[in-house]
């Protein structure tokens, strides 16, 4: 007989949900190998507040994006435990095929479940081990139905207000007539107002539809202070933040490698990771809105406990050298990295737009060898961001200044004209004006024609529009608009190129508080060059991104004014 007398007296959670579970919870040493014993999530702080987002009845879907060894089938198992005891109702398990669900169910959570007294007292049909791999663990009140992913009539048949799902990057449908297994899966809490989709995986690439969702959420990134500048940041892997001693040898790399904080270049141990990442906190990298109740968490090895950052040196050692080195290193990004593998041939890193910045250069100073100032400004649904470029007489760019006013033309409000008669710098006792403006016609683009129309000069602020495939690298063409405005246009791709050739020369010059302005610096960073499916090499669009947009305005000016073989065509 099913026990659900206690029901009646379930208890409800008054506390927090992780400090409740490290009260209560023992793993086994078959479900915690590394750390057996009463939960104790001290070296694993990021887990928190993920274990709260489980309970929190705004958030319906939860997605981990997790390097290995971070924990991440823990940290389902235990939403399962949460949810049993204090919320239950019918649930879904499913991996990608029968084979990894039976192991995840029976090799892991029953165990933990029966390790637990207060759980394995209402546990029917489970401990006899007779059920097969698509059976039903029956609960009090928690009814949990688990299956392959393989099976689209599995997945169809059971409704559930809980789908807890790992490893969805290596869900596979049987057909090209069937929807992708995520989305059938998806499907069964339809009918359930109050539901919670828990999914966990590593990448695998741009185009899965699990970092597909993923991107949809708060993309949150775990950030911890430097122990010595205070400065927070997130562990990133590079060779320029994990360095060790190059003597060849993986015995001397293992124990020398550390890492170096981006902000002032302390070296951090490993013995220095428990305590910084005790501190740390979860910061959204997307225009999260909070009540769309979807959030998102990524974590690479790096943060593990159980992985040195010697560990992962070596490990892209070994890829970088593999004679399948593609597919090594593809792992490594995957596995370790918990990043989705594209074919890159380049990238601008954040790195190397710090090493961009010059100390002895201040905002809104203005260069001695100044040919003309420029503005680039980009257009977005709410801010419209715009930055000032210095093209110097050697060609040089210099960043002057940067910033965000509302999107509003300025017949309306304030806008890009009136920023434009505002925007003053000095030099000397000498005051320096814009000379120029050109601002991005993408989006809005009848508003952007009015704005330059409004102009002293026709084109004091041009508009532009990017463009793709073999039309040259600009052009300056009428508009059907008005007569007297010409649209200004560039090849995407090769203005992303010829930025990028700057970049990697040292030719931009960033001043000193670009590198305190993290929202900067994470805008000015990210573009990629890769290979999409039919071959062809291309910059891959990044999402805000949008003083890059404005940056790349202010060096296509310098294709007008200060390259004669590019001309128009």
């Amino acid at each position: 007989m099913n026990n659900y007398s206690n029901l009646l007296y379930r208890p409800t959670l008054d506390i927090e949900a992780d400090k409740w579970l490290e009260d209560n919870i023992y793993l086994p040493r078959t479900v915690s190998p590394n750390q057996p014993g009463r939960l104790d999530l001290s070296r694993q702080p990021w887990m928190r507040e993920i274990l709260r987002a489980v309970v929190n009845p705004k958030v319906r879907e939860i997605n981990l994006l997790c390097g290995a060894q971070n924990g991440k089938s823990l940290c389902l198992q235990l939403s399962w435990m949460l949810l049993a005891m204090f919320y239950p109702s019918p649930c879904l398990i499913s991996l990608a095929d029968d084979d990894l669900t039976n192991r995840f169910v029976k090799q892991r959570l029953l165990p933990l479940i029966l390790s637990n007294n207060e759980w394995s007292k209402n546990l029917q049909f489970a401990a006899s081990g007779t059920h097969s791999v698509s059976d039903t663990l029956e609960y009090a009140g928690m009814r949990t139905f688990f299956t392959g992913s393989r099976s689209a009539s599995k997945l169809s048949s059971f409704p559930a207000k809980y789908l807890i799902l790992d490893e969805v990057s290596k869900f596979q449908g049987q057909g090209q007539k069937e929807a992708h297994p995520l989305l059938l899966v998806k499907e069964r809490v339809k009918s359930f107002p109050s539901h919670k989709m828990l999914m966990a995986s590593t990448p695998n690439v741009i185009e899965d539809p699990y970092y597909q969702e993923y991107l949809h959420s708060s993309q949150s990134h775990y950030f911890m202070p430097c122990p010595h500048c205070g400065e927070f940041f997130e562990f990133e892997f590079s060779t320029k933040n994990v360095v060790w001693d190059n003597s060849g040898s993986f015995h001397s790399i293992r124990n020398t490698a550390r890492y170096l904080c981006p902000h002032c270049q302390g070296e951090i141990w490993d013995k220095d990771k428990a305590e910084i990442m005790s501190k740390g906190e979860w910061r959204s990298r997307s225009n999260w809105d909070e009540d769309s109740g979807h959030m998102g968490f990524h974590l690479n090895s790096l943060y593990s406990p159980f992985v040195s950052f010697g560990d992962v040196a070596i490990e892209f050692i070994k890829a970088s050298k593999s004679i399948i080195k593609r597919e090594a290193l593809k792992n490594f990004y995957n596995s370790w990295l918990a990043l989705p593998w594209e074919d890159e041939a380049l990238n601008t890193s954040e790195a190397d737009i710090r090493g961009l910045v010059k100390h002895n250069t201040l905002k809104g100073e203005i260069p001695i060898d100044l040919d003309y100032l420029v503005l680039g400004m980009d257009c977005g649904v709410h801010k419209q961001h715009w930055v000032v470029s210095a093209v110097c007489q050697d060609g040089r760019v210099q960043v002057v200044d940067w910033g965000v006013i509302p999107a509003y033309n300025s017949r309306h409000g304030y806008g890009p004209n009136r920023l434009l008669e505002d925007l003053k710098y000095s030099r000397d006792g000498e005051d320096y004006f814009i000379d120029v403006g050109f601002i991005d016609a993408g989006y809005s683009t009848q508003s952007v024609y009015e704005e330059c129309l409004m102009n002293r000069t026709p084109d004091y602020l041009r508009p532009c529009k990017g463009t793709t495939g073999n039309r040259g690298s600009w052009g300056i063409n009428r508009t059907t608009y008005d007569e007297e405005l010409k649209l200004n246009t560039y090849d995407r791709d090769t203005l992303h190129s010829y930025a990028y050739d700057l970049i990697k020369d040292g030719k931009v010059i960033l001043p000193m508080e670009a590198g305190l302005d993290k929202e900067f610096l994470h805008q000015m960073s990210g573009q990629k060059l890769v290979m999409d499916k039919k071959g062809k090499w291309s910059w891959r669009l990044v999402d805000d991104d949008h003083w890059y947009d404005a940056f790349l305005l202010t060096i296509y000016s310098t294709w007008q004014f200060r390259a004669p073989d590019r001309e128009a065509e």
